[in-house]
């Protein structure tokens, strides 16, 4: 009976290691072409995305040539077709950066896909006739040792020793390792105070405040009008449409900071503090647009030869 078994396992370790021989070649195959089919489908992708910016590029051209068309011309029509033009490029343009393939890379991430899964396949295949092999073994060392009380007796005493080991375990309380509880125990030291620990902490943002200070003091000459009838640093608001607009500021947090009403056609300045700020554009007393940020920070700007911290215009053909 010995005999028999032990040739039932010597024919299926030889045919799983012949399986096992062949399974892994498959597998070495869909590595390669797995490596294939990325390197295809990256290229795939890179040509898009170059084909995706020039057409972008070209729109943009064509949208910039409709409005300088329509800001240089005085004549009703012109402008009415040029503003029409603008807002079909933008619908294009809009169109274009909304596309992320194209049929190319469909079949590239298809043909990927297929060798993934086809090693994922044969990894399972692998997988289940190794574990297969494990049980087989598994169940002739067990009859073995039910064949011989000699061995049985050694595995009872073995597992009944292994009780006692942990029951002897269980008893015995946890110790802490002296290094983690020093590390529990650490306190700041008492000669430090709460303030300069935290100013300490936070040294980094203190530069960088004391850099922002220090810009907004080199720029402020050049900047502002020292004659100025407001206090705070020159912002530009300009009106390039053809009817009113009120700049309505905001601060970060929602609340409302002044409203500038500015005539067509018409530059105004205000003086504002330094900060974050949002514009929003009502035409009409109606909002126009999306708002843009308006940051002063010592940093300034040349709009139209005319220095200043920051400014908002609303063009021509609105928001």
């Amino acid at each position: 009976m010995k005999n028999l078994v032990i040739v039932a396992l010597l024919v299926v370790a030889t045919i799983g290691q012949v399986f096992g021989q062949a399974t892994r070649e498959q597998i070495a195959i869909a590595d390669r072409e797995i490596s294939k089919a990325e390197v295809s489908f990256k290229k795939a992708e890179k040509s898009f995305d170059s084909q995706k910016a020039k057409k972008i590029a070209e729109l943009k051209r064509d949208y910039r040539k409709q409005e300088i068309a329509g800001n240089r011309s005085e004549n009703k029509t012109e402008i009415d077709a040029a503003l029409k033009a603008t807002k079909k490029l933008q619908s294009q343009i809009d169109s274009v950066n909304a596309l992320t393939a194209n049929a190319d890379m469909y079949a590239k991430k298809a043909e990927l896909k297929k060798w993934q899964d086809k090693k994922a396949e044969l990894l399972a295949q692998f997988l289940e006739v190794k574990d297969s092999k494990k049980t087989l073994a598994n169940a002739d060392t067990t009859k073995s040792a039910k064949s011989d009380p000699v061995a049985l007796n050694i595995k009872k005493k073995s597992a009944k020793a292994d009780d006692s080991s942990d029951e002897e375990t269980a008893a015995k309380p946890a110790k802490e390792p002296k290094e983690k509880a020093d590390i529990y125990d650490r306190k700041i030291p008492t000669e430090v105070n709460r303030i300069d620990y935290k100013q300490r902490d936070r040294s980094y943002d203190l530069r960088r405040d004391d850099l922002v200070l220090t810009k907004i003091e080199q720029n402020i000459n050049s900047a502002i009008s020292p004659g100025g009838q407001e206090g705070g640093y020159k912002v530009i608001f300009d009106n390039m449409y053809i009817e009113p607009v009120d700049f309505k500021v905001f601060r970060s947090n929602g609340e409302q900071y002044t409203s500038v009403m500015v005539k067509p056609g018409v530059k105004r300045t205000k003086y504002l503090l330094p900060g974050v700020y949002f514009v929003h554009f009502y035409v009409a007393g109606k909002p126009s647009g999306l708002p843009c940020k308006l940051t002063i920070d010592g940093k300034t700007y040349d709009y139209d030869g005319e220095s200043c911290f920051n400014f908002a215009y609303m063009p021509r053909f609105g928001r």
